[in-house]
């Protein structure tokens, strides 16, 4: 991945306090919208193959609390962190199913999900490394489809007593003004996930991943019309070669406190590699006369999420299903707050080297910019149907 940078944007000072209220208020709104049909939906799993969810949450960076420049050296009047901060509501629906297709193996995972987002307070800088898919506030913005299946390899708690291996494909449907706007038709990539409960109670899920972008264009482009102000900076076409293929693992720990509450804290690392070469005669009709071409290896990302979760994600995935079964999670359908799961989660993304590129960056926190935008907060609340 790239790191692009927008230029500050002056923006007045603003009432934080009522920002956070704001969103507080609207979550809460839609977890009473999602929540109250619930009780008279609710079936066994056991009796529906196919399982609806319907998650709900609100994303906001630490540029919202970081005030305006102090510093006597820069002149009067000359903006902080405003204009960096932002808030975004996002909605998601999913929908899965088991296919129990032997006796004798675990069952096949199906799922699909289409999330939608807007912009509650818009910020110029979005989320640092890893750039949302919004660009303008009250509008509401698609997220790509995403579809995955995933099965429970037979055998492996035979080699290594408790360990659940699985294995899976993801796919993407871009749908969103971003993928679309970087040329990107479809997004194919497969996993590995191990999962293994440790005798006092930490579960350690580790999974890795390599995927592939089926490009129209070979370089990052902007839809003038979305996000007229970069346009106004960079032009139509960053010059920055799109990401042929991904790569990456992740290590994830959960530890159950009790009543189905548990903290968990994940550590991650991706990568890309940039392979764009234009041909000889007739470039890009996009591409700037500086862009880049030929293979490239895009910078390392690492990050970290530290989160506090309340009840179980019941939709169907195998790695999902092998996760609550190590936290021992029972499957019932007395009351909605079986299917209800909470989460309060705080995300930080980062290039695994400074800028300077001598020292390794640790992203538990946005250390490296002013601005603290690389840090994210989220709340969402997930009802399985």
């Amino acid at each position: 991945m790239v790191l692009n940078e927008i230029a500050q944007h002056k923006q007045g000072p603003k009432n934080r306090v009522t920002v956070i209220s704001r969103m507080i208020v609207l979550l809460a709104s839609h977890i009473f919208f999602f929540v109250s049909p619930v009780t008279s939906w609710a079936k066994p799993l056991e009796t529906y193959p196919l399982v609806g969810a319907v998650s709900t949450g609100v994303s906001w960076n630490h540029s919202q609390f970081v005030g305006q420049a102090t510093d006597p050296s820069t002149p009067s009047g000359v903006e902080g962190s405003d204009g960096f901060g932002w808030t975004l509501l996002n909605v998601t629906t999913s929908l899965s199913y088991t296919w129990q297709f032997s006796d004798q193996f675990a069952p096949i995972f199906f799922s699909g999900s289409l999330g939608f987002e807007r912009a509650l307070d818009e910020g110029f800088s979005r989320a640092g490394v890893i750039p949302t898919a919004t660009t303008q506030p009250r509008r509401i913005y698609a997220n790509d489809l995403s579809l995955s299946a995933g099965w429970t390899l037979p055998g492996v708690r035979k080699l290594v007593d408790k360990l659940i291996a699985n294995v899976g494909i993801n796919g993407q449907v871009p749908l969103s003004m971003m993928s679309q706007s970087m040329g990107i038709k479809t997004y194919l990539s497969s996993f590995l996930s191990l999962v293994y409960p440790t005798p006092i109670r930490l579960v350690i899920q580790g999974s890795a991943f390599v995927g592939y972008n089926v490009l129209d264009n070979p370089t990052r482009q902007i839809d003038c019309t979305i996000a007229p102000q970069a346009c106004q900076i960079s032009g139509s076409d960053l010059g920055s070669p799109n990401d042929l293929m991904y790569w990456g693992g992740v290590l994830n720990m959960q530890y159950p406190l009790f009543g189905g509450l548990r903290v968990g804290a994940t550590y991650r690392m991706f990568g890309s590699l940039s392979a764009v070469t234009f041909p000889e005669v007739e470039m890009d009709e996009f591409a700037s006369p500086y862009a880049q071409s030929g293979d490239q290896v895009g910078s390392l990302i690492h990050g970290t999420t530290f989160s506090l979760q309340f009840g179980f994600n019941r939709t169907a995935s195998a790695s999902q299903q092998a996760l609550n079964e190590s936290l021992g999670s029972e499957e019932t359908d007395e009351s909605f707050l079986d299917r209800l799961s909470l989460s309060l989660s705080m995300t930080t993304n980062d290039r695994l080297y400074s800028s300077d590129g001598d020292r390794v960056t640790v992203p538990v926190f946005d250390f490296e910019t002013d601005t603290r935008s690389r840090t994210i907060y989220r709340f969402s609340a997930l009802i399985t149907l």
